[in-house]
This record gives structure tokens, C-alpha cells and sequence, in this order.
């Protein structure tokens, strides 16, 4: 049976039991518990909190939800949030073949570490392969907790946080990227067979030197690197600028094996050092895909084409961004189906980097 929409299915789903069962595992497989939509008081929170997780606690909805992201927020210390905490820990250790978790917001330590108590459990989600983690305040207990998170998930494939988190002592075998803003996060690389590094919005005041430090973690990878997305670097004062092209080259030069390469920066400008940073990446032998969000000007492009044909003879696609403001800036994106072949410029379409 083929269902035109959401309302349609909730519709049809009401039709018998047997309907009903199998539609849901389509509409509820995926669930997001945000108090924010419940307005400021904070007694509202925990009502919602409640609701939500009643809702997850349905027999004929936690064995079907596969992914879950909420919204840690500050529920007070009275009674409600003590019952709406509770109830989501019994929740969580519901929904044991999630495999996809989400956790974002707000800085409420004592619900964070009930969250993670729930995840902690060695009954909870083992499946469980992707985690992302907002701003959420990591503390020395709590990173004991996450110990025995790491221990009895061994399945995880996609970490992405932004705080420090605590190491695992023992390697996580299936880890294979992880997604970063800062020198400090970088040493879950170490030791795990991470091949995808997504460093993402990096405001650090010393880049250059976040950047090296992340490179030496990544060098203790126990599998080559093959994809490196990098994000805008921009000083203290969230000015945007363009990378060191030295720096730049001593990170391609540490990750030989790339086969995607994707930089997105937020200069408007066009900078002189674009054309030795593209110089080095033509030098990566095994590249097949490159994206470049940032202006480059078209005769850099074409040299770059024409520097790239030997020894970058993997390189199959291309995406560079034309023109410096906003209502002029799109994406040209190029193909080629051999060594000797032309570059091709292909029809536009919707584009969405992968950083």
C-alpha cells in the first residue's frame, strides 16, 4: 500500500489493530521531546517532560522507536520535576532498540546526569550506533557514568559533541567519525578506527595550533583517514579568516588517503593562499570528492583542474561556490568519468553540505 503523507497514514492507521501496529512503527520511529514548545514556566516543562514520555512508554511505540533527540532544560527542584525526571528515566530504558540518540540544550546538571544514568545502564539501547550531545555540562561523576555508557556500547559508530568527553578505557571497535569543534575533543580519535573527521565551527583563539593538535590525535587513528570536513576557523572575536595555506598543507600532507575533502569558509573575499591550499589538495592521490564553499575565482579554478589531472587522478567531482554576496553566491558543481575525460559542469540542484 503506498501512502501519499503523515496525515494519510494517521488516518488509514485508525482503520483496524493490525493497520495500526504497522503504521506505527512508520510515524513514531523517530521522536523528539523538546519542553521548550510548552512555553517558559517551568511547571509547564514538566508537564510536557511527563507527557512525552508517557507517550514513549506505550506498548505499541517504544519497541518501534529506532531514533530520539530531546531537549535537556531546567525543570526547578520541586516535586513535578522530580516525577518528570523519573518518568523519563523510565522512558529511556524503554526504548531498547534505539539507535540513534540526541541530547541537546539547556544546563540542568542533576537532569542531564539522570539522562545519562538511564544511558548508562548496560539494558539501555545496546544496539545504539549514533550519539550527539549539545552543550551539556559534563562533570567528574557524570564522567563516570560515561564510562560504563562506553562499556556497554560497543556498537557505536558516530559520536558528535560539543564538550569534551570522557576517553573510553577501552577502544570502541565499530567508532569510525566523530564530529568536533576543538582541540580538547579530538582525543576520542585516538586509538579507535576513525576514518571520518567533521571538524565543525571551530572558535578557538588559537586555530592554528587547534589544528595541529587534532591532526597529531587523528595520526593515532588505527585506520587511515579517508574523509576531513573542516568548517570556518575565525579568531576570539568571531571574525572569519582564511586558513594558514602552511598549516592547511601540513594537514594534507598528514592525511594522504583522503578520498573527501570538504572546507566551507565564510570569508566573502577572495584570498590569495586559496591558490596554495588548492595546490596541495591536487596533490592527494586517492581523492575522488572535493567541496569548496568559499570563493574561488575562475581562473584558480581552472588551474586547479588542470593541476589536478596527475597525480590526482581519483578526483570525480568537485564543488566550488561563485561569487561573493549573498544574493549572488551559488554552487557550481563539476564531474568527470576518467583521468583524461573534461570536466563537465552539471545542471544546478538543491545542495546541501555535508559539514
Amino acid at each position: 500500500m503506498f501512502f501519499l503523507d503523515m496525515k494519510t497514514l494517521k488516518a488509514v492507521s485508525l482503520v483496524n489493530r493490525d493497520l495500526n501496529h504497522e503504521a506505527s512503527k512508520i510515524l513514531f520511529h523517530a521522536v523528539r521531546i523538546d519542553p521548550r514548545r510548552s512555553g517558559p514556566a517551568k511547571a509547564d516543562a514538566c508537564t510536557f517532560l511527563s507527557h512525552a514520555s508517557n507517550f514513549i512508554l506505550r506498548k505499541d511505540r517504544s519497541p518501534v522507536i529506532l531514533r530520539l533527540s530531546m531537549y535537556v532544560r531546567d525543570l526547578g527542584e520541586d516535586q513535578n520535576a522530580e516525577e518528570a525526571v523519573g518518568r523519563l528515566y523510565k522512558a529511556l530504558m524503554s526504548v531498547n532498540k534505539l539507535v540513534d540518540l540526541s541530547v541537546e540544550g539547556g544546563y540542568d546538571e542533576r537532569q542531564v546526569r539522570m539522562v545519562l544514568k538511564a544511558m548508562s545502564a548496560t539494558s539501555f539501547a545496546p544496539g545504539l550506533q549514533k550519539l550527539r550531545l549539545g552543550r551539556i555540562p559534563i562533570t567528574l561523576d557524570i564522567g563516570d557514568l560515561f564510562q560504563s555508557f562506553w562499556a556497554s556500547h560497543q556498537a557505536l559508530t558516530t559520536v558528535r559533541s560539543q564538550r569534551p568527553l570522557p576517553v573510553p578505557r577501552h577502544p570502541l571497535p565499530a567508532l569510525a567519525c566523530v564530529h568536533i569543534s576543538g582541540r580538547r575533543q579530538s582525543a576520542i580519535i585516538r586509538g579507535h578506527p576513525v576514518t571520518d573527521i567533521c571538524m565543525g565551527g571551530m572558535f578557538h583563539q588559537e586555530p592554528i595550533f587547534d589544528l595541529r593538535h587534532i591532526m597529531l590525535d587523528a595520526a593515532q587513528s588505527t585506520r587511515d583517514i579517508l574523509r576531513l570536513s573542516l568548517f570556518v576557523v575565525r579568531d576570539a572575536h568571531h571574525i572569519p579568516f582564511p586558513l594558514d595555506p602552511f598549516v592547511f598543507t601540513g594537514v594534507i600532507a598528514a592525511l594522504p588517503h583522503l578520498r573527501y575533502l570538504a572546507l566551507m569558509e565564510t570569508t566573502r573575499d577572495y584570498h590569495p593562499s586559496v591558490s596554495i591550499r588548492l595546490n596541495a589538495i591536487a596533490s592527494l592521490e586517492y581523492l575522488e570528492e572535493l567541496e569548496w564553499l568559499g570563493h574561488v575565482p575562475l581562473s584558480v579554478r581552472d588551474a586547479f583542474f588542470r593541476a589536478c589531472s596527475h597525480p590526482c587522478n581519483s578526483l570525480q567531482r568537485v564543488v566550488f561556490e561563485h561569487g561573493t554576496l549573498e544574493e549572488n553566491k551559488r554552487t557550481l558543481e563539476y564531474e568527470r568519468e576518467g583521468v583524461d575525460a573534461p570536466w563537465v559542469q552539471i545542471p544546478s540542484r538543491n545542495y546541501t553540505m555535508t559539514i
